[in-house]
């Protein structure tokens, strides 16, 4: 399978997930208005060209294609290493295609 048909196929499925479970698209950031305290985000819109948008920016930015050519623990090991903090504004699930060394093969995480 092409990379091309591949992140097609990928970007469907994970768009669709996130209708059927929204919290895959929950982030928080800190509230700037009050000291120690959260904002819980979850973004979409009543208008249906808005709400494409909003749902392509979100795909966009929790698919991540990984080019390197890595055994599953080694994948493993990068992605647990990757966290963030609960003030970053950072999507709290993201998915992960990572190539194997078969051709035309990958880990989805």
């Amino acid at each position: 399978m092409s990379r091309a048909k591949l992140m097609e196929l990928t970007k469907t499925a994970w768009i669709r997930t996130r209708f059927d479970a929204p919290w895959i698209a929950h982030r928080a950031s800190r509230d700037p208005l009050l000291p120690n305290s959260w904002i819980q985000l979850y973004e979409t819109a009543s208008n249906p060209q808005r709400v494409i948008e909003v749902v392509r920016f979100w795909a966009k930015k929790t698919i991540l294609w990984r080019d390197e050519i890595r055994s599953l623990a080694e994948w493993e090991e990068i992605i647990k290493n990757g966290y963030w903090k609960p003030s970053d504004n950072h999507f709290d699930v993201e998915l992960h295609l990572g190539k194997v060394d078969t051709a035309g093969s990958y880990f989805i995480m």
